[in-house]
């Protein structure tokens, strides 16, 4: 592709989504190397089409003239960190062993109602004669449901955890 049909297609794809301006970001809208995007966003600034805003080479930051666009702030990290999983963990641990996600990520409450149920439920079947086993068993699916149940609570409530941008 010329220089002019990268040119168009970078303000199309502007119009169209906000993207930082930098060398890797455009190249990778663009489809094209890094630095090739450094050497077209270089005759831009040249142009007058671009300015540049920090850093140089492939770490430089641009705007558009005349256009309101995202920009960073000089020095700043463009992209958040990532978010925690730590309330889908939860939940996975609470599937496959009831309790065990509560205990690992502190829900005290969901783990002792959770713990009051099982053990309940395993004290029963120890204890009491045959028919009477019966109320363990609904006991140890209640220890489970109530395990799934608050950990998707806890999910819908904070999905990836507390943000921590710093």
């Amino acid at each position: 592709m010329d220089k002019n049909a990268l040119e168009k297609k970078l303000f199309a794809h502007l119009e169209k989504e906000s993207l930082v301006l930098t060398p890797t970001n455009v190249g990778f809208a663009l489809e094209i190397d890094a630095s090739d995007a450094v050497s077209l966003m270089d005759e831009l600034v040249a142009e007058e089409k671009l300015e540049r805003v920090s850093g140089e080479g492939a770490g430089a930051t641009y705007k558009r003239v005349g256009h309101a666009t995202y920009e960073t702030t000089p020095g700043a990290v463009s992209v958040g960190r990532a978010k925690s999983a730590k309330a889908l963990y939860h939940l996975l641990f609470n599937v496959f062993i009831p309790g065990l996600g509560s205990l690992i990520y502190g829900r005290i409450f969901l783990l002792l109602v959770t713990a009051a149920l099982f053990w309940g439920g395993i004290a029963m079947i120890v204890m009491f004669d045959d028919w009477s086993k019966l109320y363990a068993i609904w006991m140890l699916v209640g220890a489970w449901v109530i395990s799934f149940f608050g950990s998707i609570y806890y999910y819908a409530k904070d999905p990836w955890g507390a943000k921590t941008d710093k």
